[in-house]
């Protein structure tokens, strides 16, 4: 028990008092006691250990010193250093462990006994899994050897155990993808799954599944799904309760669970087959494609119509695609052997950030030893089956990964790259234990940096006289320590237009202290006043995203002047609708011809551009007009307009005379009649003139001019009243 005594006060037992409890140490703080047990890990602790009766508590469940050696005195010993306090104990699971709450809880930082001892990623024993947050800080290894199980959590370069479970347990680690402090870790073949909201570091919660698990995903803090046998279990309380199994309609069993979101679930199935969910385990939809025969590692870039679906094969190197919404089958991606030997084996995969990585172990020859590759692409849905070209593969070798279900893990690298994780079983070959490894991708999401020329440079002409453009020389700085590049050059910048096939560039090994990558290109390469676009790409040993797209123009030379040929300059011809031919400029690519009927070209009948050097216009001309015409040179450089040309359309040809036809026709036959007898007509005599006597006449004329003068003087006195 725990004593106390004041001064010269006989000592009184203020913890024990009615059990036996065996103390191996104390420590005291002047506020707060902890008293650490003898035979177990126990570890006591008192806020109140000066009170008359002061309160004991022991350390939370999951969270002590290691565990409890039943095979041994644990002998645990306390010491306080400021607020925190240490603690160490012997026997199995061993550690020095420090408490920030005074004893509650314990988290294992150093000196750790497990497997061969030492670190827990050097001598932790059999590795079980790992599982990496977005950001790799932190990540948690899962390990047992033989006699007890840790989990541990590690760092920035801190090490800590945060849970020691005795015995020998499969653990599979997982966690929420928006929370790095949620982690689960679910024990394969059993039903024990344990739960933490705070890295590990405080409490776990140990929960029961409703069946042996095959394989568990993490959707969310509080939502779960584990798969076993061919049904799948869902929570949505962190595995205090389960719903209702839904049959996944895999055949056999499920072998893996891939969380891609709220209600998304991919499984891929033990013997073939792969199925989804979209309404969170309510049902499953059945690939149109099983693809593979043995264990499917499954991945997606999401589960709408459209979306691609991937499966690798653990029985071989296949991968496989489908399309969501169509009947396309799994398209197959075999996976390439990096070296001569055994077909590799599909021991992971994984879709981050658009890139498609598929981790492959072999298991050797009479020429080498087993052997590893890391192989990606980083365009897996185009819609053809994938040649070696488009995986890029890296050879690691005497290293076998493969823990299950998937052995390939990752995370965000420093400087956008990708790190990618994996445990080597055989200790590299070489160590007696198992060993996490990395691979910093650094060239998968970029490019090359370019350095000349510059964008929009101008390529002069080496000779005048040759019309060669000079050389151009393209560098770019070296990407990490890639030892062959792609340069493409195009017409256009989406390089469609290639004006041969990706040219290779140090493809021989380059020593690490070269910084840039050269290619020089010869100016007979270009075609002078052409625009050109370039990038590079890295190949070896593996391939990268593209470098940015640059522009380079080549000096124009002059252009030389179409010479006019048919119709001939002045002539006459008949047709209607002619056509019209000119001698090529020298590397002319593109005309423009024009035809008017007037020789200033104000107004046109005809304005085309054209590649030949020949057109045959729709048009219709009016005969016994001239018209004129001239063609010019404008790509790839513009020259000046050709002679202008004219020629007359000819008048219509006059109707020929037709022949004059003369017919012999008889006289006709006159005949007069007789002349009718004379009318005979009696013409009276005139009547006698009746003579008008003078005096009448007279007499007419004198009344006349009397009444002309009376109307003058009427005119005169009417004007003079006015």
């Amino acid at each position: 028990g725990v004593w106390r005594t004041f001064d010269y006060i006989n000592s009184g037992k203020v913890f024990g008092a009615t059990q036996s409890v065996a103390i191996n140490s104390v420590a005291f703080d002047g506020t707060n006691l902890a008293a650490g047990a003898y035979l177990d890990n126990n570890v006591y602790r008192s806020a109140d250990p000066l009170a008359t009766a002061p309160t004991f508590l022991g350390s939370r469940g999951l969270k002590e010193i290691g565990i409890d050696d039943t095979g041994a005195n644990d002998q645990i010993q306390l010491q306080f250093a400021g607020e925190v306090l240490y603690g160490a104990k012997q026997g199995a699971a061993s550690a020095l462990s420090k408490s920030l709450d005074y004893g509650h809880t314990w988290n294992d930082f150093t000196l750790i006994d497990s497997g061969l001892g030492g670190y827990p990623y050097i001598g932790a024993g059999t590795i079980t899994d790992t599982y990496y947050t977005a950001s790799g800080d932190p990540w948690y290894v899962a390990a047992q050897d033989g006699g007890e199980t840790s989990v541990y959590r590690v760092s920035m370069f801190a090490t800590t155990r945060v849970l020691c479970i005795d015995g020998t347990l499969d653990l599979k680690l997982r966690g929420a993808p928006d929370d790095a402090d949620v982690i689960y870790a679910a024990q394969k073949a059993g039903t024990v799954i344990y739960y933490t909201a705070d890295g590990g570091l405080g409490r776990w919660y140990k929960r029961t599944a409703p069946a042996a698990i095959d394989d568990i995903a993490v959707e969310s803090q509080g939502v779960i799904y584990i798969g076993s046998g061919v049904k799948v279990f869902k929570s949505v309380t962190s595995g205090f309760t389960w719903g209702i199994p839904v049959d996944s309609r895999v055949t056999v069993s499920i072998y893996s669970l891939l969380s891609l979101g709220e209600n998304q679930l991919l499984v891929g199935g033990s013997a073939g087959g792969v199925t989804y969910t979209t309404d969170g385990a309510a049902s499953f939809t059945k690939t149109f494609g099983a693809g593979g025969t043995t264990n499917l590692l499954v991945t997606a870039t999401g589960l709408a119509p459209g979306d691609s679906i991937f499966a690798a094969d653990a029985g071989s190197n296949a991968v496989y695609r489908q399309v969501i919404g169509t009947d396309i089958f799994f398209l197959t991606m075999n996976v390439p052997a990096a070296v001569t030997g055994t077909i590799p084996t599909n021991t992971g995969l994984l879709l981050t950030n658009g890139v498609l990585y598929a981790l492959t172990s072999d298991s050797g020859n009479v020429t080498r030893a087993a052997s590893c590759h890391i192989n990606r692409t980083l365009a897996p849905t185009i819609p053809v089956t994938h040649p070696a070209l488009f995986w890029g593969t890296r050879f690691s070798s005497t290293q076998t990964m493969a823990v299950a279900p998937s052995a390939l893990k990752a995370h965000a690298g420093m400087g956008g790259s990708i790190v990618l994780e994996a445990v080597d079983t055989a200790g590299m070959g070489f160590l007696p234990y198992d060993m996490p490894l990395y691979f910093d991708d650094n060239v998968a999401l970029a490019g090359p940096a370019l350095i000349g020329p510059t964008n929009g440079t101008r390529v002069n002409i080496a000779s005048p006289l040759t019309g060669v453009p000079a050389n151009v020389n393209f560098t770019w700085e070296r990407m990490s320590l890639a030892t062959g590049y792609y340069l493409f050059i195009a017409l256009d910048d989406g390089f469609t237009e290639m004006i041969g096939p990706p040219l290779p560039v140090g493809t021989v090994a380059l020593p690490n202290a070269y910084s840039t990558v050269s290619s020089i290109q010869p100016g007979s390469s270009f075609l002078p006043g052409t625009t050109y676009y370039w990038r590079v790409a890295t190949y070896l040993p593996l391939s990268s995203s593209f470098s940015e797209t640059r522009s380079f123009v080549v000096q124009p030379t002059a252009a030389s002047v179409p010479t006019i040929a048919s119709p001939e300059n002045g002539g006459t011809i008949d047709s209607l609708s002619p056509a019209f031919s000119w001698t090529p400029a020298a590397g002319a690519t593109m005309y423009q011809f024009q035809l008017s009927a007037t020789p200033d070209f104000a107004t046109t009948l005809v304005d085309e551009q054209l590649a030949s050097a020949g057109i045959a216009p729709a048009v219709a001309l009016d005969r016994g007009t001239t018209y004129f015409w001239r063609v010019k040179a404008l790509q790839p450089v513009e020259g000046d307009w050709s002679t202008v040309a004219n020629f007359m359309v000819a008048m219509a040809a006059p109707a020929p005379t037709p022949p004059v036809v003369i017919e012999t026709v008889p006289p006709p036959v006159i005949e007069i009649p007789p002349a009718p007898p004379a009318t005979v007509v009696e013409i009276p005599p005139a009547p006698p003139v009746e003579k008008i006597a003078p005096a009448y006449i007279w007499a007419i004329i004198i009344i006349g001019a009397v009444l002309v003068i009376a109307v003058v003087v009427l005119i005169v006195r009417t004007r003079r009243q006015v």
